[in-house]
């Protein structure tokens, strides 16, 4: 702090942007009723922290993606270009899959979801390295989503990951839902359904695969018998 030389106030130095923000506080502290005990002041204070103050320690399983985007959007650090991709995420991407109507979800949509994340993506301005990993997974999926719903051949590898994944989201639909919740239930039969026709396809490509390596080796064999009668 400079020292004071001349007799003199001190000239205020909080920033008026700052200032503002003081005197609406102060204006809402005087209209709240206080509720709990008197010493507990701590608790009180934390009411009014700017949201760039707080500090976010942990995250437990009640912060999911949508309470995520809800950090983003309300913390006024984050640039206005991600606050407005994570806004437009949260309300026309992950709430609506949340409450799924597949009738919504047409080509055209799915497209522009995977479009709209990936542009988040890069206005995060996160490394090269760790943006280039990140949209490479997200136009993975996009391709091979598209495939499989539009019944293209997919490899063994992708079907067995989207097999995986489906029995973890299963798996985690049992620890919520309790029987007299039939919305969970149904969900989980569905789940369990799209599993077993994964493991289907799973199969059947296998199956493919030992065929093909079975005709490799007799189309060899058949040559080499042919290359020495020659």
């Amino acid at each position: 702090m400079t020292e004071q030389t001349e007799l003199r106030p001190l000239k205020r130095s909080i920033p008026p942007d700052l200032q503002e923000r003081v005197e609406d506080i102060q204006i809402k502290v005087s209209r709240t009723t206080v509720i709990g005990p008197p010493d507990d002041l701590d608790d009180r204070k934390r009411r009014w922290l700017i949201t760039h103050m707080a500090h976010f320690t942990a995250f437990d399983d009640s912060c999911d993606s949508s309470a995520l985007l809800g950090i983003i959007i309300n913390i006024d650090r984050f640039p206005k270009d991600v606050q407005h991709d994570a806004g437009q995420i949260r309300y026309t991407i992950r709430n609506p899959w949340a409450h799924c109507d597949f009738s919504e979800w047409d080509a055209v949509k799915c497209a522009d979801s995977f479009q709209l994340m990936g542009q988040l993506v890069q206005h995060l301005c996160l490394s090269n390295r760790e943006e280039h990993r990140i949209l490479g997974e997200l136009n993975k999926w996009a391709t091979n989503g598209q495939n499989f719903l539009s019944g293209t051949l997919l490899g063994l590898e992708i079907v067995d990951e989207m097999r995986q994944q489906t029995h973890v989201l299963s798996e985690y639909v049992q620890t919520l839902c309790t029987e007299a919740d039939s919305q969970f239930i149904k969900v989980q039969k569905e789940l369990r359904e799209f599993e077993n026709g994964l493991m289907e396809v799973l199969e059947r490509i296998r199956n493919l695969e030992n065929v093909g390596e079975k005709s490799i080796r007799y189309i060899k064999q058949i040559v080499r018998f042919l290359s020495i009668r020659e």
